[in-house]
């Protein structure tokens, strides 16, 4: 009976430190597994800003009008020159890419900003590391740039500013609707014997929007045609309009440009323009319509 009872006070104790030791291995694993758990990037949005990047060119501009400089992430390498004819000083500061997936893994951002052409690898990474893509495709007419500005404005959080940069674009093309010109100048984008934008083009969009005929509709039926002098002589356009990007060095087609012909006989009726606004569907695209309207009143028409 003695021996009974000295059993039983004994179970007693080692039960109660099997029972302390199951609830010690239990709180560390519980531990260990929060510890380790990598939060999701819907909980970090909370947090803090989301990473946003740019892989494209276009992107890069509609991403750097719609943010402030602090609310981007990265920009890609080809925006800097672009960014200082369109509005200097914006990309100051800015990291830039080259969008490859190995600095998508570097800077591992939150979104990405792309054109209408997705590489396969930066598919592949995005979805791997739960990366939200956003695509910016081409604007070819101001409706097209009204529901791009709009949609990307909603994609990264910045609806006032897209609804703000819409109304100014719409009452900039309202006055330039409510006051036509009695005589519509033909105009064409001529660079050499380079491409000249025709129908369906954001060029085609700026110079009907600014009261001028696009001659390069009457060229062909794409959107882009090429001819040289000769047919631009025979084309006799009131005006030329001419990129004023310029690289180290000339080009022979830019030679062309200069041409001592050219020179004398459209002397006073070349106008320069801005590339990005004409190239990339943006809110500015509306000041270049504006622009020309003023460039061709001013010499006459």
């Amino acid at each position: 009976m003695i021996k009974a009872r000295a059993l039983r006070w004994l179970a007693v104790p080692v039960l109660m430190l099997l029972v302390l030791c199951a609830g010690l291995a239990a709180a560390g694993g519980q531990g260990a597994a929060a510890q380790g758990a990598r939060p999701t990037r819907t909980a970090l949005a909370q947090v803090r800003q989301p990473r946003i990047m740019s892989i494209n060119l276009c992107a890069d501009l509609m991403m750097l009008t719609l943010l402030p400089r602090d609310r981007i992430y990265s920009i890609s390498y080809l925006a800097h020159d672009r960014v200082e004819q369109l509005m200097p000083g914006a990309d100051a500061g800015i990291p830039v890419n080259h969008g490859s997936a190995e600095d998508i893994a570097a800077l591992d951002p939150d979104i990405i900003l792309t054109g209408s052409f997705v590489p396969p690898a930066i598919s592949r990474i995005a979805a791997m590391r739960g990366i939200r893509l956003v695509q910016v495709p081409e604007a070819n007419d101001f409706a097209a740039v009204r529901a791009l500005t709009l949609a990307t404005g909603e994609a990264l959080g910045a609806q006032g500013r897209a609804q703000a940069l819409v109304r100014a674009m719409d009452a900039k093309l309202a006055w330039l609707a409510e006051h036509p010109v009695q005589k519509r100048p033909g105009i064409i984008v001529w660079s050499g014997d380079g491409g000249t934008p025709g129908a369906g083009t954001m060029s085609d969009a700026i110079i009907n929007a600014a009261g001028g005929r696009n001659m390069g509709r009457e060229l062909g039926s794409g959107p882009f045609v090429t001819f040289g002098i000769e047919e631009l002589l025979m084309l006799n356009p009131d005006l030329i309009l001419q990129s004023r990007t310029r690289w180290p060095g000339q080009s022979l087609h830019e030679r062309l440009e200069d041409h001592p012909v050219v020179k004398r006989m459209w002397q006073g009726r070349r106008v320069a323009f801005r590339d990005p606004a004409w190239g990339c569907g943006l809110p500015q695209s509306a000041d270049a319509a504006v622009a020309l309207r003023r460039a061709f009143t001013g010499a006459g028409h």
